[in-house]
């Protein structure tokens, strides 16, 4: 998914192809555990046009004056404006609400088979001041960043409260939900959907059930990328190719 063009071997010459622009990251689960700050997203969607207002998730900064405090790292994502909308349950002509509005998501590689519950630290915008919620999906991917099959979704009467306070504190972590098994060797991403304006998410956590401890606090280190390929290793594949060829 994050892999540049590789070497090509043409007519006995070691030749490279244009290194493609760097790909969205993709972050390594490693011992059952796979965790992201919000502001390092893989990638998210254009904005989203209802009535007068163009809503998506905006990186905000803790420090600035009228933001949340207390980010993880300093840095947030807010769906904005918050000016009171509720994407609810209901269906409106061909438009299902749940997943009408902006998105964002995260995507990493399991190394380690199992079910997971995926937990958010988030918290309420000053707009209503009050909880804020939001919706969500896993889809298995391919190293392409393709979407294959959505596995699981929160949806309905289940969708995920944020918090009922205007700051990232130690307890503000709640369970967004658990898909279906993860399997080994795969590539998946979670994609976080508005539902209540406003909501801001700091940090994200999934951890292989059973879960012994709930994240608090700042939850987590963030996860690892899966490694780009190195410029040796490029030319070490090409080599290897070359001699290939010239044993043939």
């Amino acid at each position: 998914m994050n892999l540049n063009s590789i070497s090509h071997v043409i007519a006995g010459a070691v030749t490279f192809a244009p290194m493609a622009a760097s790909a969205a990251v993709v972050y390594q689960e490693v011992g059952g555990v796979v965790a992201f700050e919000a502001e390092g997203y893989s990638s998210k969607s254009a904005p989203y046009v209802q009535d007068s207002n163009s809503f998506e998730w905006v990186l905000k900064n803790s420090a600035d004056a009228g933001s949340i405090p207390d980010a993880s790292g300093g840095s947030y994502m807010q769906v904005l404006p918050d000016v009171g909308v509720n994407h609810n349950n209901a269906t409106t002509g061909n438009i299902n609400y749940l997943y009408a509005g902006p998105s964002i998501s995260y995507d990493f590689l399991i190394s380690t088979e199992g079910q997971y519950t995926f937990f958010v630290r988030g918290a309420a915008g000053a707009g209503l001041a009050n909880s804020e919620v939001i919706n969500a999906k896993v889809f298995r991917i391919d190293e392409a960043g393709n979407v294959l099959e959505e596995i699981g979704a929160k949806e309905g009467a289940g969708v995920t409260t944020m918090s009922t306070t205007q700051t990232f504190q130690t307890d503000n972590w709640n369970v967004i939900f658990t898909p279906p098994t993860l399997e080994n060797g795969e590539y998946y991403r979670l994609t976080i959907y508005m539902r209540h304006d406003g909501a801001a998410i700091d940090k994200i956590a999934g951890l292989i059930n059973p879960v012994a401890t709930i994240p608090s606090g700042e939850g987590p280190e963030v996860s690892p990328p899966v490694p780009e390929p190195t410029a040796a290793g490029l030319i070490g594949l090409a080599a290897l190719g070359l001699a290939r060829r010239r044993r043939a």
